[in-house]
Formats: structure tokens, C-alpha cells, sequence
């Protein structure tokens, strides 16, 4: 497989259980990829781990559990994955999605979020958040004129020591008993326990920071990893939708977590490629998936009347596009957005 396409390269794959991810890990290791095939269905990432021995000549696969929702599992599977091959991997395809189909006026909080959570995560503490603004104003008060960036508090919150450097740098007046104090507080969030009751936070107007999770969250660890170990060449793949676009009675949640994702995509972009780290997204339309399969067949003629090749794509089909912006052959295809809907 050295002469392969991409022979010798490590891909990481979420959402790699079935659909358009499981068709991915073997289009890639078809093309001579090692595939970290993950999933949150720990059978059916296994499922595909047998599939792809079957179809390449190497057995250096590997399937782990992966919730992408939970930040502590993306970390942790992260460096398993790691220290398993010595590297990092240096291709990235996000899959991992889910959808919670319901008209806006009827759509509950609760399925609103589990959708943005795997598919785009937004997660913050409200105390965490409402510190940041406290902050903000105990500076305020020292220098009324001071316009602070409310991105850095919320950022730093987990790195007091470099919160503290910030304050003390930036805003060199204040006091050490006041940045200690600060710092210290922020130090006091980082050990507080998780809200038991369950329940979703309201983010005010004000709260202008949140953090990205899900496809952000693995974008992001395994990014880190490859410009620690200074590597370059890596390509990241996100899968949007042709939802996230056009929108879609009854989707409000799913097309709003994947246009974000494109508009993430495209920033990545513009970031990563100083390290020579390619960021692109894939844009599906109507595939036959686990997914679709549940829409009900009314619903699946009026779509087909739409399409100009009037039948819906395969998984196949759209993985085949993923693998070509994995190799080198689009070594110069970056922030791009390629749609894959059959016109």
C-alpha cells in the first residue's frame, strides 16, 4: 500500500458506526489508510473495524468508543490513539451527527440542544460564564476606560496562571492583590462540580463567549497534537449539509448546527494553514443512510423530484469526495465547501 494513495497515512473518524462515516473508513483504508474508527455505538464502530480488515491488505485498525459530546472521551480517545500508533493522525473526518426532526413551534429545549451537542456543541456554565462579566467589571471600576476582551476571561478560565500573566501584562495598573484575587476565583470555578440537575442554562445577551464541542472539540485536540509534533501536511474534513444551506421544514436545530459548521470549517481554515493543516467541508444532500432511511417515503419523492439526477446519493459517493480532500491530490484545496447533492 506505500504506492497507494494514502499509503502510510492515519485517519480518525467519528460517527464511523454507520452511514456515510463507516463508508468513509473504508473507502479510506481501501486507498491504504490506517482508520481510528470511532463511534458512540461501540458494536458498530467494531462492526467497521471488521469490514476494513477484510478490505485492505493492512490490520493496523483500530475501533474505540467515542461519545463526541463529552469532552473528557475526546481527550482521552485522542491520546489513546496516539500513544497506540507513536503519531498523531494527520487526517480527520468528522461524522459523528445526529438530527431531532420537529417543527420549531413544537420543538422542545432539550432536543434543540442534544442536536448542537454531537453535531456542533455549545457548552458553558452559567457561573462560569457569569464570572467572566464579574470580572469585568471589578476592572472596570480600577480603569473606567478599559475595554477588556471578553473572549480572553471566558478562554483563560481554565488557565488561571496565564489569565493572571494577561491581567498583568495588559492592564499593568491594577494591583497584585487584585489579579491574584481574580485569578484565584477562576481557579475556585475550574474545581467546581458539574450542575447535577440536568438542566440546560439560558446564555444571556451578554455572553458573548461559548465553547465549541463535538466537531470543534476533535478538530481542535488533534490539531494541537500535529503542530506540537510539528507536522504538517494534515487535512480535516468536516460533514456539513445541504440543510445547513437551503434549511428544511422541521430541521431548525440540524441545519443550524451544520451551517455552523461550515462557517467554522472556513475559519479553521485560515488558522490551521500557517501550520500546513488543511480544513475543508463536505456537503451532502439526500443520501441513503440509517438516518434518511427513517423519512417517510412521501417525503423521500418530493426530494427526488428535486434532484436533477432524480435519485439519492450513497454514502459511497460522498466518501469518495472525502478521501480525495484527505490526500494529497487536493494539497492545494483549503476552506472550501464542495457540495455533494446530485444538482
Amino acid at each position: 500500500m506505500a504506492n497507494s494513495v494514502l499509503g502510510g497515512k492515519l485517519a480518525f473518524v467519528t460517527g464511523a458506526g454507520s452511514g456515510i462515516g463507516r463508508a468513509v473508513c473504508q473507502v479510506l483504508a481501501r486507498e491504504g489508510a490506517k482508520v481510528i474508527a470511532t463511534d458512540k455505538d461501540e458494536k458498530s464502530a467494531q462492526k467497521t473495524l471488521s469490514l476494513l480488515k477484510s478490505l485492505s491488505a493492512t490490520s493496523q485498525h483500530l475501533h474505540l468508543p467515542l461519545d463526541v459530546s463529552r469532552s473528557e472521551e475526546v481527550y482521552s480517545v485522542v491520546k489513546s490513539a496516539i500513544e497506540h500508533f507513536s503519531v498523531p493522525p494527520t487526517i480527520v473526518v468528522n461524522c459523528a451527527g445526529i438530527t431531532r426532526d420537529n417543527f420549531l413551534l413544537k420543538l422542545d429545549e432539550d432536543s434543540f440542544q442534544q442536536v448542537i451537542d454531537v453535531n456542533l456543541k455549545r457548552k458553558y456554565d452559567s457561573d462560569y460564564i457569569k464570572f467572566g462579566f464579574t470580572a469585568i467589571e471589578v476592572i472596570k471600576e480600577v480603569r473606567p476606560q478599559c475595554v477588556i476582551c471578553t473572549m480572553v476571561l471566558i478562554n483563560e478560565a481554565l488557565k488561571p496562571a496565564k489569565l493572571e500573566r494577561h491581567l498583568k501584562t495588559v492592564h499593568h495598573n491594577l494591583s497584585d492583590q487584585l489579579t491574584e484575587n481574580i485569578a484565584g476565583k477562576l481557579e475556585n470555578l475550574k474545581k467546581m462540580k458539574r450542575d447535577k440537575t440536568g438542566q440546560r442554562h439560558e446564555l444571556s445577551e451578554k455572553a458573548l463567549a461559548a465553547s465549541f464541542e463535538g466537531t470543534f472539540l476533535v478538530t481542535q485536540t488533534i490539531a494541537r497534537a500535529l503542530v506540537e509534533a510539528n507536522i504538517t501536511g494534515g487535512s480535516i474534513i468536516n460533514l456539513a449539509s445541504i440543510v445547513g444551506r437551503t434549511g428544511n421544514i422541521g430541521q431548525c436545530s440540524y441545519a443550524a448546527s451544520k451551517a455552523a459548521i461550515e462557517a467554522f470549517t472556513k475559519t479553521t481554515a485560515k488558522e490551521l494553514g500557517t501550520f500546513g493543516i488543511r480544513c475543508n467541508a463536505v456537503v451532502p444532500g439526500f443520501i441513503h443512510t440509517p438516518m434518511t432511511d427513517a423519512v417517510p417515503d412521501k417525503v423521500k419523492e418530493k426530494f427526488r423530484a428535486n434532484i436533477a439526477l432524480r435519485r439519492f446519493g450513497k454514502a459511497e459517493e460522498v466518501a469518495e469526495v472525502i478521501a480525495f480532500l484527505a490526500s494529497d491530490k487536493s494539497s492545494y484545496v483549503n476552506g472550501a465547501s464542495i457540495e455533494v447533492i446530485g444538482g
